[in-house]
């Protein structure tokens, strides 16, 4: 099952699965990846940091490097739960933001906190979030 896209140029780019795994296509080079679910439902969407290097956010909030890109520091993170929607990299600002299932808007990296915007606490509504 497929869990995010990350294009890379014309043709090329990565898929990430449910499990973690990050399959190149189109001639993107393959990416070692820390971490992977086998038989697991864990991925929840991943992120390009540089052409063939990136994160990984899983459900609970921790996030993976692959292809090499460095360990960043996130606000949100709830273990045993099923929390996190999505992920999107800023790159101007060396970091992203992951959105969680009630709309909350949490920072990774170097970004500034976010504030304002909806949020739907008790109400998984939440399905997707862009830079």
């Amino acid at each position: 099952m497929a869990r995010g896209i990350a294009i890379t140029g014309p043709g090329a780019g990565y898929v990430l699965d449910d499990w973690g795994g990050v399959h190149p296509f189109g001639g993107a080079p393959d990416v070692s990846t820390t971490g992977y679910w086998p038989g697991q439902d864990v991925a929840r969407g991943l992120v390009l940091s540089g052409t063939s290097r990136g994160y990984v956010a899983d459900d609970w909030g921790g996030l993976h490097p692959f292809g090499g890109a460095p360990a960043l520091p996130t606000t949100g993170y709830w273990p045993g739960h099923d929390v996190v929607r999505g992920i999107t990299w800023v790159g101007r600002l060396g970091g992203g933001y992951v959105l969680d299932l009630y709309g909350g808007i949490h920072a990774f990296g170097s970004t500034p906190a976010a504030s304002g915007g909806p949020y739907w606490y008790g109400k998984d509504v939440a399905r997707g979030i862009s830079g």
